[in-house]
C-alpha cells in the first residue's frame, strides 16, 4: 500500500505541507527552571527492548512546556500507539498531535500529559496484533519495556493512575488490548475507531493458526473482550470514538462499550463526523485531553 493508498484511507496527510519529512531532534532535553517556554518540543529516540527483544523504530516523544521550563515536577503520561500500517510519526503529521498538544498547552499554562509514542508494529507493513504471539512480544515491549525507560529518563509521575493509553484504528483496538491485560500499568484509555479483537485479517480462526499457533489460552490473553469477561476493573475509565461513516468501528466501540461497563469499567461512547480517518481521530483527542488529564490527576 503506497502513501496515495494510506492517505485516501485515513486523510493521513492534511495538506502537502505534512507528507514533507521532519527531522526531529534526537538529544532529550533537561528541564531548565525559571525558564520561559511557549511550545513544547518533539524527540525522537531509541526505546530498547529490554525484556521483549522487539525490533522496534525510534519512538517520538512530546515534551510539553511545564516539562520543559521545570514548572511542574512529575508530569502525567498518556501513551498513544499509531496505526497499522503506519508509524509513531503519522500521530504527528496526520494527526497533528504536536499543534493539537501546544493548542491545549497554552488553555493550560503549560501544563499537560507528557505524550510518548512508541513503534507499536516494529514495521510499516508488519502487523504483531499488540500481542506476545509465537512471532514477536509486542505486548511485552509497550507495556514493560516503554514504561520502564520512560521512567528511568523522564521525570514523570510513576503510578498507574497517571498513565493513559490511547489510539486509533489499529492502535484503538491496541489501547483495549493493553488496559485490560496490564491493569497496574494503564488505568485510563481513549480507543479511536478500534476493533473488538486482534486481527490479521480473515477472520478469527486465521489469527488463532497464523499468529497463536492454535492456542486459544494464548489468544483469549490477547482479546479485550474475553479479558473483560474474565476479571473486574472498578478503577479504569475510557473513552470509544467512532466516525459517523464508520459502521464496523462504531458497531465495535458499542460491543466493548457494553462489555467494559459490565466489567465494572467507567466509559462511555463518543460518534464524531467522518470516517475511519484522522478528521475523527484528531477531534477525538482534542474533545477528550481535558477529560484525560483530569483523570491523570492535573487540575481542570
Amino acid at each position: 500500500m503506497g502513501a496515495g493508498q494510506v492517505n485516501s484511507l485515513y486523510s493521513a496527510y492534511p495538506s502537502v505541507e505534512d507528507l514533507l519529512p521532519v527531522d526531529y531532534p534526537a538529544t532529550m532535553p533537561k528541564p531548565s527552571p525559571g525558564s520561559t517556554v511557549q511550545r513544547g518540543v518533539v524527540v525522537r529516540t531509541n526505546i530498547p527492548s529490554v525484556r521483549s527483544r522487539f525490533a522496534a523504530r525510534q519512538a517520538l516523544v512530546y515534551l510539553p512546556p511545564a516539562y520543559l521550563s521545570g514548572a511542574r515536577e512529575q508530569l502525567p503520561v498518556l501513551m498513544l500507539v499509531h496505526g497499522q500500517p503506519g508509524a509513531p510519526r503519522d500521530w504527528f503529521s496526520g494527526g497533528r498531535l504536536a499543534r493539537i498538544m501546544d493548542t491545549y498547552a497554552q488553555r493550560k499554562g503549560g501544563v499537560t500529559p507528557v505524550v510518548v509514542v512508541p513503534d507499536a508494529t516494529g514495521g510499516q507493513f508488519e502487523n504483531p496484533l499488540c500481542a506476545d504471539t509465537r512471532r514477536t512480544r509486542a505486548a511485552t515491549y509497550l507495556a514493560e519495556d516503554v514504561p520502564a525507560w520512560v521512567r528511568q529518563n523522564l521525570s514523570v509521575a510513576p503510578a498507574a493512575r497517571a498513565w493513559a493509553v490511547g489510539g486509533y484504528s489499529y492502535g484503538g483496538t491496541c489501547a483495549l488490548q493493553l488496559v485490560t491485560r496490564f491493569p497496574d500499568v494503564f488505568r485510563t484509555f481513549l480507543a479511536l475507531s478500534p476493533e473488538s479483537e486482534p486481527d490479521l485479517g480473515g477472520g478469527r480462526e486465521r489469527t488463532l493458526r497464523e499468529a497463536f499457533a492454535g492456542d486459544r489460552g494464548d489468544y483469549a490473553r490477547a482479546d479485550p473482550m474475553t479479558l473483560l469477561s474474565w476479571r473486574k476493573f472498578p478503577d479504569t475509565a475510557g473513552v470509544l470514538v467512532a466516525g459517523t461513516d464508520d459502521a464496523a468501528s462504531t458497531a465495535a466501540a458499542q460491543r466493548v462499550a457494553v462489555a467494559a461497563a459490565r466489567a465494572g469499567m467507567d466509559v462511555r461512547t463518543l460518534r464524531l463526523p467522518g470516517g475511519h480517518d484522522f478528521t475523527v481521530w484528531s477531534r477525538g483527542l482534542t474533545a477528550e485531553l481535558d477529560w484525560i488529564s483530569r483523570r491523570l490527576g492535573l487540575p481542570a
